[in-house]
């Protein structure tokens, strides 16, 4: 180690050797983390906003016409920057279904119109 080098590094009484840079890349990870965290949490409220937002363009839609919509944009709902990222499903005549993959991307979140309830995954 160099002689500078010497100074920005140092040895605790269990013999861990610590250095600036590293802890400096440990308190850098840690934000990295947390921002990950963060961005997941609020990816999952701004999805389930939109689903919120197709449910409300389902029921209305339904409301008027009497029967549930072929699809989320014959309700009059697009889905953002064009992808499909809010799933439609009709189960039955009366009852559908809206999704979307959570940021974890290991189950959909699952919203059941005869129950108004969400889901983790399928019921």
């Amino acid at each position: 180690m160099k002689e500078e080098d010497k100074k920005d590094a140092w040895t605790d009484e269990f013999g861990v050797k610590y250095s600036k840079d590293g802890i400096i890349n440990a308190i850098c990870g840690v934000f990295v983390l947390l921002f990950i965290l963060t961005g997941s949490s609020c990816r999952n409220q701004h999805m389930k906003n939109q689903c919120n937002k197709a449910i409300d363009d389902i029921d209305r839609y339904r409301l008027i016409n009497g029967h549930l919509p072929s699809t989320l944009e014959e309700a009059g709902f697009i889905n953002e920057f064009g992808t499909n990222e809010v799933y439609y499903q009709i189960i039955s005549d009366s009852v559908y279904l809206i999704s979307y993959i959570n940021s974890s991307a290991d189950y959909n979140m699952c919203y059941y119109s005869d129950t108004k309830e969400w889901h983790d995954g399928l019921r």
